[in-house]
């Protein structure tokens, strides 16, 4: 079985890469910040009708850290209420279900689940994460895949950066830990 390489030679985003286009490495460096943080953070967008897991305790994780508004959720096609079957408060990325809510059947189900549609993410995107991507889109487009960043003759030295490319570096993570997905009391993250 032939499987087709991940990059092409004619693939735009390596000749962006290769030319030194800002524009395709700002997308990289974008990509990599909402990969690590496990959700898209901004714009703003509403979702309608994602299957989410049914934790123990009825503890439902949206996959968000900054939840603006829950619309709808039901649960094996019963519509609930919020206040009265579920609880939740802006902006945290989980609500949490009242057990009388639950179906009988919740407990022995092997994958059980909740239906939500919700608005999630900022207007636009926080100030502390631009800064993180300027800081990765700089090292990236100086030092695409070196991590060399002064060099002297003579005795040759070198001095080394922590990250190289497209890379965030364990401060940076750091910084962006406020905006990643966290699991809860062993939960595994959906």
């Amino acid at each position: 079985m032939s499987i087709a390489p991940l990059v092409a030679d004619a693939d735009t985003d390596l000749a962006g890469w290769q030319a030194g286009d800002q524009a395709t490495f700002l997308e990289m460096v974008c990509a990599e910040v909402r990969r690590f943080c496990g959700w898209h953070i901004a714009p703003t967008v509403s979702v309608v009708g994602k299957r989410c897991w049914l934790g123990q305790q009825g503890l439902v994780l949206l996959g968000s850290t900054f939840v603006t508004a829950v619309t709808d959720v039901s649960v094996e096609g019963q519509t609930l209420t919020e206040g009265c079957d579920y609880t939740w408060q802006e902006p945290k990325g989980w609500l949490r279900m009242h057990p009388h809510s639950l179906p009988t059947a919740w407990g022995r189900a092997p994958d059980p689940s909740a239906c939500v549609s919700f608005t999630h993410g900022y207007e636009e995107t926080p100030p502390d994460v631009k800064a993180v991507i300027f800081e990765v889109l700089a090292t990236a487009m100086e030092l695409p895949a070196s991590n060399a960043s002064m060099v002297e003759t003579v005795q040759y030295r070198f001095n080394l950066k922590d990250s190289v490319g497209v890379a965030l570096s364990p401060q940076q993570k750091e910084r962006l830990g406020r905006y990643r997905l966290r699991s809860f009391g062993g939960l595994v993250r959906p």
